[in-house]
């Protein structure tokens, strides 16, 4: 079956391609550990890809087939998505740059222009504040707020 055709999320099959995979007997023999070192495929696309990869070693069953090669075992599969749960996408969010917040360049020029250059620096503003800086207009201000309510962060009451 080829990686296009398989009923996984649009993400899953195009870091699958870029990756090299054009078909899911290549992914017979992979690893928990080689997927998760292909780029931009994270525990939920892993995790929908494994079952066609038992599915094809249930349908190959072979007496070669050791039970101590590199192909998914249930253990492996579930030590592998504890793992990647495990890991914060953004540590220490708050004492990061307010690039990380993925606005528009003209909202972080004006930022920076106001003497906001963190996320903690952002969160400690209040409407008010936003609103009287002559660099911010509404859309600005609703970019910004968007931006931290997405990450379950919030300006200063």
């Amino acid at each position: 079956m080829k990686i296009r055709e398989m009923n996984i999320s649009a993400r899953s099959k195009a870091c699958l391609m870029k990756a090299g995979y054009e078909d899911l007997e290549e992914l017979k023999g992979v690893s928990i550990e080689s997927l998760q070192k292909i780029r931009n495929l994270n525990q939920n696309c892993i995790a929908e890809i494994i079952p066609y990869i038992e599915s094809l070693s249930s349908d190959a069953e072979s007496p070669e087939s050791d039970e101590h090669s590199s192909s998914c075992t249930d253990l492996q599969i579930r030590n592998a998505v504890s793992e990647v749960a495990v890991i914060d996408p953004v540590p220490n969010l708050m004492q990061r740059n307010i690039r990380v917040l993925q606005l528009s360049m003209r909202t972080i020029d004006c930022l920076h222009r106001m003497g906001v250059y963190t996320v903690e620096d952002l969160c400690s503003l209040t409407e008010s504040e936003l609103k009287q800086s002559r660099y911010l207009g509404l859309s600005n201000r609703l970019e910004i707020k968007r931006s931290l309510a997405e990450r379950g962060l919030f300006l200063q009451e």
